[in-house]
């Protein structure tokens, strides 16, 4: 072996060296333990293998990206995942209220993507998709089994652009739906007065508006003369867990609404710390009443506050957390779980009403069964907080 080729030897085998010692000081740095170290072995050795021998030209950037999914998506969980730079800008904007997109929050269902409620007046809720109903196909593309969030991103798209579902209800055929995207914006809250006095208000979405929207349109109709209140909850998705307890307090008087449990088992209550509404409160829930509008619901109806009415709500009761990573990328990774003032999980099972009330398969247009069994029951209970008051 001549001189030059020592050198390049000896220099190649210190490079190889030299990144041994660098990873084990790394490995030793983050504490892993020996089935980590091995596992990122093989995960480098498997993308290492791939970009050097697949049949074409392959970016390890682009497959490190895809192991990321994995391994969020190894979780089996349809809460958690892993959003590249462009997806989680989208995500963290959707929490102020608007995006772009046909108007539908879905979930996964017994492995089926499920719309757990259209956004109303939006292109999803014009074209008559509802609660329950099955995403099959998204533009021809089967997704069942696919996580939620990743559908999400197939639906969503530039304003003015189609895309073409296939929805499964029932044992009804399956039918397609062919939706134009828009710019949605989303109202957190919408009040108006009824009839004998009764406040209406509905509760959309708890996104990053929803408190002011809410205490805005509940103050409104108290000061309109409210004798009693329907709160609508039904087709509310959820959102950000301090907005639903800050909302809580409007509602519920002091002591627990909600109860999050860590992996490590710590406990934090959240409690309210006002006197509560002081009127006559009916809620109004249904399928598509989800983790933040389910924790509100729990609160309501665990203290006594007032009746549900309607059907069992949809049955989210974990908690996800935001991670911002360095480059922009992020996580949304189940992290705690929940539990009603009386220390009930409703995770998978949701709440059941005290009122059931079915909404009939040939409702007729304008017609709302929930919505009039609500007022009959308010009615009542305004008369009854009367007498007690004479």
């Amino acid at each position: 072996m001549n001189r030059r080729r020592l050198v390049v030897v000896v220099a190649i085998t210190a490079l190889i060296s030299s990144l041994a010692t660098y990873s084990a000081l790394t490995y030793v740095r983050w504490k892993l333990a020996p089935a980590d170290v091995k596992g990122i072995e093989k995960l480098r050795r498997v993308i290492s293998e791939v970009s050097s021998r697949y049949v074409t030209d392959v970016d390890p950037s682009v497959l490190y990206e895809g192991a990321l999914y994995g391994v969020v998506r190894a979780l089996g969980d349809p809460y958690s995942d892993y959003y590249n730079t462009e997806q989680w800008k989208e995500l963290l904007t959707s929490t102020t209220g608007s995006y772009t997109g046909v108007g539908l929050y879905i979930g996964v269902e017994d492995k089926y993507i499920t719309v757990i409620a259209p956004i109303k007046g939006s292109p999803a809720d014009r074209a008559g998709l509802r609660p329950g109903d099955k995403i099959l196909k998204v533009d021809d593309r089967d997704v069942t089994g696919m996580p939620s969030d990743v559908v999400a991103n197939l639906i969503k798209g530039k304003a003015g652009t189609r895309v073409n579902l296939l929805i499964g209800r029932g044992g009804t055929q399956p039918f397609s739906v062919v939706l134009l995207r828009e710019n949605i914006n989303v109202p957190s809250a919408e009040g108006k007065m009824l009839e004998n006095d009764i406040g209406y208000l509905q509760l959309i979405h708890f996104n990053e508006n929803a408190y002011s929207e809410t205490k805005r349109e509940l103050d409104m109709l108290i000061k309109g003369g409210a004798k009693g209140i329907i709160l609508d909850l039904r087709g509310n998705p959820g959102g950000l867990l301090d907005q639903s307890v800050r909302i809580a307090e409007l509602f519920v008087p002091r002591g627990v609404v909600v109860s999050v449990v860590d992996k490590a088992g710590g406990k934090q209550v959240y409690e309210s710390k006002s006197e509560g509404l002081k009127l006559p409160l009916v809620t109004l829930v249904d399928k598509g009443s989800a983790s933040a509008s389910e924790i509100l619901a729990g609160a309501i109806k665990d203290r006594g506050v007032g009746p549900l009415v309607g059907t069992r709500t949809f049955g989210k009761g974990s908690v996800q957390t935001l991670v911002d990573l360095p480059d922009g990328s992020g996580l949304k990774l189940t992290t705690a779980k929940y539990y009603t003032p009386k220390g009930v999980s409703i995770n998978g099972t949701g709440i059941e009403p005290d009122v059931l009330v079915e909404v009939p398969a040939e409702q007729k247009p304008g017609e709302d069964v929930q919505l009039e069994e609500a007022k009959k029951i308010i009615l009542k209970l305004i008369a009854e907080a009367g007498e007690r008051g004479r």
